[in-house]
């Protein structure tokens, strides 16, 4: 997954992208830390594959009712 399909993904999720406001909730969804969220956001990391799968499984069947 590119940064760019990886911020396509977020904003279909309704997810903040980066570590502005509300960075809380897509850390969460994503089981991350906000280092790794920034880097992610940023493209300073690859997209590891279990990433890319979790959001292609959220884009499927949405996000689970705590994360929503």
């Amino acid at each position: 997954m590119t940064t760019k399909q990886y911020h396509a993904a977020l904003k279909e999720l309704n997810l903040p992208i980066g570590v502005g406001t509300g960075w809380e909730k897509t850390a969460a969804a994503l089981g991350v830390s906000r280092r790794t969220l920034a880097r992610l956001s940023a493209g300073d990391q690859d997209v590891p594959v279990p990433i890319a799968l979790l959001l292609a499984m959220y884009l499927a069947h949405g996000l689970p009712e705590e994360s929503a």
